[in-house]
C-alpha cells in the first residue's frame, strides 16, 4: 500500500470553475497576451502550490486552459476544424513560448 499526495477533487473543481467563469474568453478583440496577463498570476500560484506533489493531476486541469484557448482562437480567427485550431495554437506556442507560465514550465 502506498499513498501519493495530489490535488483534491474539490480543488480541481474550483480551478476549473475559475477558468471557465472568466469573462475574458468572450472578447475576441483582445490579444492572447491579454489573456496571458490575466491568467499567469493564477497559473503560477496553482503550479507553485499544487505542483509540488502531483504534476499529472494538475496537468489535466491545465488542459482546460488549452481547450479554452483553442475555442477562443477558433472564434477570433474564424477557424473551422479542430486540426486547424491545434495547428494555430501550436504556431502561437512556438512563437511565444514564454507567454503563459504553464508553457514555460512544460505542463502542456
Amino acid at each position: 500500500m502506498a499513498f501519493t499526495a495530489e490535488i483534491s477533487q474539490t480543488s480541481q473543481k474550483k480551478i476549473r470553475e475559475v477558468i471557465r467563469s472568466a469573462k475574458i474568453w468572450r472578447y475576441t478583440q483582445i490579444e492572447i497576451s491579454d489573456i496571458a496577463n490575466h491568467f499567469n498570476p493564477k497559473i503560477r500560484g496553482w503550479i507553485n502550490y499544487y505542483g509540488i506533489y502531483s504534476k499529472s493531476s494538475l496537468r489535466r486541469v491545465m488542459m482546460i486552459i488549452e481547450l479554452k484557448l483553442m475555442k477562443w482562437i477558433r472564434k477570433k480567427y474564424k477557424i473551422n476544424g479542430y486540426r486547424k485550431t491545434v495547428k494555430k495554437l501550436r504556431l502561437i506556442k512556438q512563437e511565444n513560448l514564454k507567454l503563459f507560465y504553464h508553457w514555460q514550465i512544460g505542463y502542456c
